[in-house]
């Protein structure tokens, strides 16, 4: 370990200046994750402007939100296009991993072109 070589003072010093770059980390860490929260959000809203229905951390795991959403979709008629979520899991995942993975299905069939929709949304 490093610190035992180090006289007391400059194992102080060098302890205080560890947590503060920890402590600045963490804080730009959560700057990102709050500025990426909105973001998605403001997506989202646009998604659902779109005639797409939008959930966030909705269902335990993507099937049950698949099937929920396809009925959800269904049930609404012409008016809604598909539907776009995370569900419970994937919103985990982007906690522990830093990355979100968003599911879609599109009410005529072409979940390509609904995806490629969304993902221009998201790198605007």
């Amino acid at each position: 370990m490093l610190l035992p070589l180090l006289e007391d003072a400059q194992a102080e010093v060098f302890a205080e200046l560890l947590e503060q770059e920890r402590a600045l980390w963490a804080s730009q860490q959560s700057s990102q994750a709050e500025e990426d929260a909105r973001a998605l959000a403001a997506v989202f809203e646009q998604l659902e402007l779109r005639r797409l229905l939008v959930r966030s951390c909705f269902g335990c795991c993507s099937q049950c939100a698949h099937t929920v959403l396809m009925g959800q979709a269904a049930d609404a008629g012409d008016c809604i296009r598909g539907y776009v979520f995370f569900d419970e899991q994937a919103c985990q995942d982007a906690v522990e991993h830093g990355q979100l993975l968003l599911s879609c299905g599109a009410c005529d069939g072409d979940e390509l072109a609904l995806m490629e929709e969304v993902l221009s949304l998201l790198k605007a």
